[in-house]
C-alpha cells in the first residue's frame, strides 16, 4: 500500500516501531467474518473449504486513500490479511519488543482473513479518528502497546516465547 504513498513517508511506518503506552487502532470492516481458506480453518480443522467474501472496490479505495494518509502520521501501520488480526497483532508485538493488551476474545474476529481492515498504532489515536471518519471507514481503539507480553482475549505469552516459537516455525518452513 505505500507504493500509493505519493510523496513515499520520509519515515514510513515499520512493524518495529511501537513503543510501550501507545494505542492500536483498528480500521475497516469490523462486521465481516470471513474463515473460509483461512490459515485456522486450515490448522485447526485440517480442510480448505468455502468462497472467501468477495470485496468491496469503494472501501478498499478508502482505506487505500486512509493508508497513504496515515503513512506519514503513524509509526506503525499494518494490513491485516492471513492469519487475521491475533496473527497481526503477535507480528507488531515481537517485531517491536513490546507486549500487547487486547481485550478481543471472539476467536472468528481473531483469525478471520476478511479484506479491507488495518491496524494503526499511534502515541493518540485522534489523526487516526479523524482520517478514518473523513474517509467514512469505521475505527475502533482495540488495545494499547504495553509491557513484555501478548495478551489478545485474556490468552498470554511472554514475547521471549513467542518469538522463539515465531523464529523456530519460520526455519521450519525454509
Amino acid at each position: 500500500m505505500l507504493g500509493l504513498a505519493d510523496p513515499m513517508p520520509h519515515q514510513p511506518p515499520r512493524l518495529d516501531r511501537a513503543e510501550e503506552a501507545m494505542e492500536i487502532w483498528m480500521l475497516g470492516d469490523f462486521d465481516t467474518i470471513d474463515l473460509a481458506g483461512s490459515a485456522a480453518q486450515r490448522i485447526a480443522w485440517q480442510e480448505l473449504s468455502g468462497r472467501p467474501v468477495a470485496t468491496d472496490p469503494q472501501l478498499a479505495k478508502r482505506l487505500t486513500e486512509a493508508a497513504a494518509t496515515l503513512a506519514h502520521m503513524v509509526p506503525v501501520l499494518h494490513d491485516i490479511g492471513r492469519g487475521g488480526l491475533a496473527l497481526a497483532l503477535a507480528q507488531i508485538a515481537i517485531s517491536s519488543g513490546v507486549g500487547i493488551d487486547v481485550p478481543e476474545d471472539r476467536w472468528d474476529h481473531l483469525f478471520g482473513e476478511a479484506p479491507h481492515r488495518l491496524i494503526a498504532i499511534s502515541t493518540t489515536g485522534g489523526p487516526i479518528e479523524t482520517i478514518a471518519a473523513g474517509l467514512n471507514i469505521e475505527a475502533r481503539r482495540i488495545g494499547t502497546a504495553v509491557g513484555d507480553r501478548i495478551d489478545i482475549g485474556g490468552s498470554n505469552t511472554d514475547l521471549i516465547t513467542a518469538k522463539r516459537v515465531w523464529q523456530s516455525s519460520i526455519r521450519s518452513r525454509i
